[in-house]
């Protein structure tokens, strides 16, 4: 098959990925995941469709509670993305989550230097993704509406892996999705 054939195929079977651990279907998705995963092998590498195979890996893990797999699912994909922000904004919200999940178990076994290990991680992310944004760290590109709405996630998160989920950000994060019509990020 065509790299250009299947590099759709990587796109497609992610999405169909992400939309199944949406439903909780994760015998699905990880079937949808195998066959992205094939076909990125034999395909050229871009950050358009790559990034969110890496994304759709870590959303799996996630699901199954495989706290490493998501972080090496995001450290791989931020590879990936390189410098395009609108491919790993996604990847950095995903990387902050990861390290709230780790966190919150962390926290629910007394483990203060795994709270403190994933607290690290988190921030790193979480200021990576902020300095990326910045005009002067951005190269002059403007980043893209999306790309703000994961920034508010992101902070929603940073704030659930400091051990405070705040209603008010997550509103927030909502209401900014909601103005993109972008309703299942919404929710």
């Amino acid at each position: 098959m065509a790299p250009e054939l299947l590099a759709a195929r990587v796109s497609i079977c992610s999405a169909r990925v992400q939309l199944d651990v949406s439903r909780g279907r994760a015998e699905s998705a990880a079937e949808c995941l195998a066959e992205a995963r094939e076909a990125y092998l034999h395909t050229v590498k871009q950050p358009w469709f790559a990034a969110p195979l890496f994304a759709a890996t870590a959303e799996l893990a996630l699901l199954d509670g495989r706290l490493a797999d998501a972080n090496a699912a995001v450290t791989e994909g931020l590879l990936v993305a390189g410098g395009d922000l609108r491919s790993a904004a996604p990847l950095y919200v995903l990387g902050v989550r990861t390290a709230a999940e780790r966190a919150e178990l962390a926290r629910a076994h007394r483990n203060q230097h795994e709270v403190s290990d994933a607290r690290e991680r988190g921030n790193a992310l979480c200021l990576e993704l902020q300095t990326r944004m910045s005009p002067d760290e951005s190269g002059g590109a403007v980043p893209t509406p999306p790309t703000h709405a994961y920034t508010a996630v992101g902070e929603a998160e940073l704030a659930r892996l400091e051990g405070r989920s705040d209603a008010g950000l997550w509103a927030a994060a909502a209401l900014v999705w909601e103005g993109l019509a972008q309703p299942y990020p919404a929710a």
